[in-house]
This record gives structure tokens, C-alpha cells and sequence, in this order.
């Protein structure tokens, strides 16, 4: 984790500060009206219109892509914007989610009172009981939707195992890796398509910058990009952007320190 945090998320086209600027601004210059046709076609930009990206949550999308073995990831200005952008981006009416019944409060309501009002049902199962995620898979199934460790109560769900139902029925198994964030969990190696994380769950001193509060979460695009005109009016501020990237500094020294105290090699336990 330290060497990925470590490495410049800019590339060879970013600025040259070692400290990244804050871009306050709206749009960007454009070259001919030929580059704003393309651009405009383009998912989660760095530099078109601050709507659809800005280099500040640019910093922040590579960063966590990287650290999440991701092709991309997208940077939205709440926890509930990535879960909806994520979940309305691959539902239509009649569509069917299979969820848990446990979920963090917020998600719970998104499937009790805002998913059924668009035509969409959801069957929420013990997610201890894989044969239950199994009997709830509808010809219809278009989702497969998990937390583990979940908000606030610490459950746990097979993540391998229920990837491996969700492809059965060609659904995408989508799930909020919020608490145990990539640094102990990478959902995309066990074959989920789309795993979310609240960094200011996870990032340190995210919550106490100048940001506006709550959280930023991120959604890694597995199979396809997520939801680019859904989440285009929920994109994070430039300013929650800079935080974030400030708090992977911290983030990056806080890992060393653990390392220092953790014997060399040594592992976290597997879970039986």
C-alpha cells in the first residue's frame, strides 16, 4: 500500500507542484471545437467541466483504482451518490436486486422506499446464508448487492461465494467495502464487478478538513464504466478531492508505522 500511495497521480501530464493545487474553476480551455465534441463523449474527465471531473478528484480516482486493483474508478460527493449512481446506472423497471438484510441504514432505505417507487423489487436475504442469496436469484436478477463488514453491526458475507452466484445469473455483484477498505479487502480480486469505500471511513483526517463533511465515495469500474451521466451532478468538489488526496499522505505514514510493529511477512488471519 505504501508504494502505491507513494506514486504521483498525475502522470506525466499532471502539475508540477509536490503539494497539488486546489482548480477552482468551472470549465477548462479547449483547443478547437473538435476537442469538446470528444471530450464531452469521455467518462469522469480531469479537465473539461468541473461537473464531470476535475483534476483534484481525478488525483483521488487513481489513486483508489490503484489501490483497488481497478481499471477506473469514479469519484462522487457522498455515500448514498455512489450507491445510487452505481445501482439506477444498471436497473430499469422490472429488474430485480438481491440484497442483504442488513446494510448500512441509509441503503436500507434506498431499497425499501426509493427502489420500489421505479419499478424495481428487492429481496433482501441473510447474508450468513448462502443458499438463501441462491433461492432469492430471479430470471430478472440484474443485481447482486453486499456489505461486509457491515454498517454498524460487523456481519460478515462470503464475497467469493456469492461473486460466484451473481455471474451464475448474470447479474453484477456489486457490494460497499466501506469498513474494511482496500488497505484489507479488494472485492475485484474476488470477482465482484463494482465495490464502493466512504473515505471518510477510511481516510484519516478526511472528516475534520474543510470539505463539507460526510463522506466521498469511490466506485471502481470492473465491467463497464459506472453510471457517467447518473453521476455527473453528484461529482465531488474539487475541494473534497484535494482533502482526500491530502488524506492518503496520512493514510501512507500510518501504514508505515503499522508495518514497524507488525513482525516481517507476517499476515492477517484468514477467516474460516
Amino acid at each position: 500500500m505504501q508504494t502505491r500511495l507513494i506514486h504521483d497521480p498525475d502522470g506525466k501530464d499532471g502539475p508540477l507542484a509536490v503539494s497539488p493545487p486546489v482548480y477552482q474553476t468551472s470549465t477548462f480551455r479547449l483547443t478547437s471545437p473538435e476537442q469538446g465534441a470528444k471530450l464531452a463523449a469521455e467518462v469522469a474527465l480531469a479537465t473539461y467541466y468541473t461537473r464531470y471531473g476535475n483534476p483534484n478528484t481525478k488525483q483521488v480516482e487513481i489513486l483508489l483504482a490503484e489501490l483497488e486493483g481497478a481499471e477506473a474508478a469514479l469519484a462522487v460527493g457522498s455515500g448514498m451518490a455512489a450507491i445510487t449512481t452505481a445501482l439506477m446506472s444498471n436497473l430499469r423497471a422490472g429488474d430485480h436486486v438481491v440484497a442483504q438484510k442488513t446494510h448500512y441504514t441509509a441503503t436500507l432505505s434506498f431499497f425499501a422506499e426509493v427502489l420500489p417507487r421505479y419499478g424495481v423489487d428487492v429481496t433482501q436475504v441473510d447474508q450468513t446464508n448462502l443458499e438463501a442469496f441462491e433461492n432469492a436469484v430471479r430470471p430478472n436478477t440484474r443485481v447482486v448487492y453486499t456489505e461486509t463488514p457491515t454498517n454498524p453491526t460487523m456481519d460478515i458475507t462470503d464475497l467469493a461465494a456469492t461473486a460466484e452466484i451473481a455471474r451464475g445469473a448474470g447479474a453484477l455483484a456489486v457490494t460497499d467495502n466501506t469498513f474494511a477498505s482496500p488497505h484489507n479487502q479488494r472485492p475485484l480480486e474476488l470477482g465482484y464487478d463494482l465495490p464502493s469505500s466512504a473515505l471518510g471511513d477510511q481516510v484519516p483526517g478526511l472528516t475534520r478538513r474543510r470539505d463539507g463533511g460526510g463522506d466521498t465515495r469511490l466506485s471502481p469500474a470492473h465491467r463497464q464504466r459506472v453510471g457517467a451521466r447518473a453521476g455527473a451532478r453528484a461529482r465531488a468538489s474539487s475541494f473534497r478531492g484535494l482533502a482526500a488526496t491530502a488524506g492518503f499522505e496520512d493514510l501512507r505514514a500510518q501504514d508505515g508505522a503499522a508495518q514497524q510493529q507488525r513482525p516481517y511477512g507476517s499476515v492477517l488471519p484468514r477467516r474460516s
